[in-house]
């Protein structure tokens, strides 16, 4: 990431590259750099939300995706990604 590309897609295929070959600190920061070029992309802050998750940093995922939610309320990609955040924090339970 010495060169910073301004195209979208290459920051969160970067992040996904990365984070297959176990560098979650490399995606997490890819990622924020992003942020930095691209401030308020919610595909960025959902990818990055989800290394958050990946690294068990649940409460760093919840808090970008309010910030992404209070722009973007019923996107359905970030509540999908927030109901990951609210199962793995047991806050989701089962129903018939």
């Amino acid at each position: 990431m010495a060169r910073r590309p301004a195209f979208l897609p290459s920051f969160v295929m970067y992040a996904r590259y990365a984070a297959e070959a176990g560098g979650y600190a490399d995606a997490i920061t890819a990622l924020e750099q992003g942020l930095t070029v691209l401030p308020g992309a919610w595909e960025l802050q959902n990818e990055l939300a989800l290394q958050h998750i990946k690294t068990n940093d649940r409460a760093s995922a919840r808090a970008l995706l309010s910030q992404a939610l209070a722009v973007m309320p019923r996107h359905p990609i970030l509540l999908m990604t927030l109901g990951q955040v609210l199962y793995l924090d047991g806050g989701l339970t089962a129903t018939q």
